[in-house]
Formats: structure tokens, C-alpha cells, sequence
């Protein structure tokens, strides 16, 4: 398992979804979001049955 599929495994494990201030907080949520998309791409765990 390369470095970017395990972070991509544990990425949410320290990001606390019950502190919705947190999840709301474009500096926190959203960055977070985007930075799980940003690790997709670099993944080669397969999504939804698609094969790479």
C-alpha cells in the first residue's frame, strides 16, 4: 500500500464531523475537502469498481 493510499484511508480519522463550526469553517472544512479530492488522484486504491 503506497503512502498516498494509506492517507487517503485515515485521511478524516483527526477530523472531528461532530464540531460542525469546524465542518462549516470554509478555512477548515472546505480546505479539508479539497485536499481528500487532491489525494484521490494520487491514490490506487480503485473507486467504484473503475480499474487503473
Amino acid at each position: 500500500m503506497s503512502a498516498a493510499d494509506s492517507g487517503l484511508l485515515h485521511f478524516w480519522d483527526k477530523f472531528d464531523m461532530k464540531d460542525t463550526a469546524q465542518v462549516k469553517n470554509p478555512d477548515k472544512g472546505e480546505q479539508q475537502l479539497a485536499d481528500f479530492i487532491g489525494l484521490l488522484s494520487k491514490t490506487l486504491i480503485p473507486l467504484c469498481g473503475t480499474k487503473r
